[in-house]
């Protein structure tokens, strides 16, 4: 059993952060193709971010996830310095060895004989 004691602040911050902006982009673009298909059913009276939406959303998202990993990480540290920390679990999985091709084993190359050379006279 391992008991995880404490989350680096800025480690969790960073990863938090880019899985945000990872998330707001995608929602960046679902936010542009609607925007755009409003524009289209209502003949531009709705406005709306439309493309502005796919760089925008990322960099607010990736903020606020930042912040928010950064805070999730110092709560964490605090509780887990109260109660313990969290018991886990790990299992070593074995690594599968690979396969290899059969190769044929075949006997090395005899060198030919020299041909008798007659004594000379």
């Amino acid at each position: 059993m391992v008991l995880l004691k404490k989350i680096g602040v800025l480690s969790m911050a960073k990863f938090q952060g880019l899985m945000m902006i990872v998330f707001g982009l995608f929602m960046g673009i679902i936010m542009a193709i609607l925007s755009a298909a409003l524009n289209q059913a209502t003949g531009g009276l709705i406005g709306g971010m439309g493309m502005l939406s796919i760089i925008i959303m990322p960099i607010v998202y990736g903020i606020i996830g930042f912040v928010g990993g950064a805070l999730g990480a110092v709560l964490y540290n605090l509780i887990a310095n109260m109660i313990g920390g969290i018991e886990m679990e790990f299992v070593e999985k074995p690594v599968p060895v690979a396969k290899q091709a059969a190769v044929p084993v075949t006997a090395p190359a005899t060198p030919a004989k020299p041909a008798a050379v007659p004594p000379a006279k």
